[in-house]
């Protein structure tokens, strides 16, 4: 018996959809299973990439303590060189003084050795001229007097410099010992000339 048509179309067309249905539950299965597989696989990256970002941050960390020791190392440095510059300057500024010192003092020297080169010519000339003439006794005590008193003159400027600066004075005291030796001679003749 066959069926009126509508019904055959019908049924066609119920085979068609159902056809369809299974079709795309069929595909359906199959995205799912791939989406399933993508998943899987994304899950996985994703798990690595969480493990490498674990390693990176802990790295980071590590970087990032170094990095503030060497900061502080640095700031230290900084500090240390600050220091450093202004020891440099202090001996720089020592230095600056003490050269003036230096040049004070030979230039002190170089006046009493004229003094004392001055002192004994007069006391030389004075020594000539009491041997030649007895009359001369006067002025050659005189200058006797005189070289005493440039002696105790240039002993206080001695002794001045030489408590300025105490290190350098060692050849002055020499020099000065000889020029009051050199001038004993005349305070003898003078003394026994008095006599």
């Amino acid at each position: 018996p066959s069926l009126p048509p509508p019904q055959a179309k019908e049924r066609e067309l119920r085979g068609k959809r159902s056809s369809l249905y299974q079709l795309a539950v069929l595909e359906a299965k199959n995205n799912i299973q791939g989406l399933e597989k993508k998943h899987a696989a994304l899950s996985e990256r994703l798990l690595h990439e969480q493990t490498k970002m674990g390693k990176s941050e802990a790295e980071l960390a590590a970087f990032e303590e170094g990095f503030a020791r060497v900061q502080a190392e640095y700031g230290g440095l900084a500090e240390a060189l600050g220091k450093a510059k202004d020891e440099f300057n202090a001996f720089e500024r020592r230095d600056i003084k003490l050269q003036e010192d230096e040049k004070f003092l030979k230039t002190g020297l170089k006046k009493i050795k004229a003094q004392v080169e001055k002192e004994k010519k007069k006391g030389a000339e004075a020594q000539a001229t009491a041997e030649t003439k007895d009359a001369a006794i006067p002025s050659l005590e005189k200058a006797a007097v005189k070289a005493s008193e440039a002696k105790v003159q240039a002993e206080a400027a001695v002794e001045d410099i030489m408590e300025g600066v105490k290190g350098k004075t060692n050849d002055l005291r020499r020099e000065l010992e000889a020029a009051q030796e050199a001038l004993a001679p005349i305070k003898e003749t003078s003394v026994a000339r008095k006599a």
